[in-house]
């Protein structure tokens, strides 16, 4: 009976001791692993990259950047196809203007997030009284940095955010003019204090007007 107990009790050693070991070799490999990782502090919190991950985070921006970015993909609208293209031209123009200049492009923010916003707080003041109305309305233009024009609140096509070479938080909106345009439109847009690009202006310049075609910067 004690030999049978004797063996029981080393048998439980060698297993407790085999475990331990495995324990010892799993906790060495984590931290091989995590060694090989960088490790990035947000919101009171570190979170440990990969090389595909951290290089993925430097390719998109910063953190910040990330929880504020809405990210897309596929068609919105397959009519709209050669205006988008027109837009991310538009874009990367843009960029390489505000690194040139000692910035960072911190956020993208396209029309149609624009409108979501703006419209969402507009459907919320339809039944007021129209002085109030118009009085609230002209305040969610100011607080989206939009301005009204001709009763109109003006939406850019893309706004980009971006932080300056004295690190002051920047934003331009950008238009990108099309041929089916009038010169009403683009002065509304200009008026608004959008920065215009031309997608497609041969042989259009005098239906738009000639001291408007000179503010309109061709991609």
């Amino acid at each position: 009976m004690s030999r049978s107990l004797d063996s029981s009790s080393s048998r439980a050693d060698r297993e407790q001791s085999q475990v331990s070991q495995k324990s010892i070799g799993r906790d060495r490999s984590e931290d091989r692993t995590q060694q090989n990782k960088t490790v990035y502090h947000f919101n009171s919190r570190n979170y440990h990259l990969n090389a595909k991950q951290e290089t993925m985070l430097r390719d998109i921006g910063t953190f910040r950047t990330i929880t504020a970015q809405a990210l897309y993909s596929g068609i919105v609208k397959r009519r709209e196809l050669r205006h988008d293209a027109a837009i991310y031209e538009l874009y990367q123009k843009e960029s390489q203007n505000i690194l040139g200049s000692g910035g960072t492009v911190k956020r993208v923010v396209l029309d149609f997030e624009l409108k979501k916003n703006v419209n969402r707080q507009l459907t919320k003041i339809q039944n007021l009284a129209p002085a109030e109305r118009e009085r609230q309305r002209q305040q969610i233009a100011e607080e989206h940095g939009l301005k009204i024009v001709n009763g109109t609140i003006q939406i850019p096509d893309l706004r980009m955010e971006y932080e300056s070479q004295e690190r002051e938080e920047c934003r331009i909106d950008l238009e990108c003019v099309t041929g089916h345009y009038k010169s009403r439109q683009i002065a509304a847009k200009k008026a608004a204090g959008f920065k215009l690009y031309n997608q497609d202006y041969r042989g259009r310049s005098a239906e738009r007007g000639e001291d408007l075609i000179g503010e309109v910067m061709s991609l």
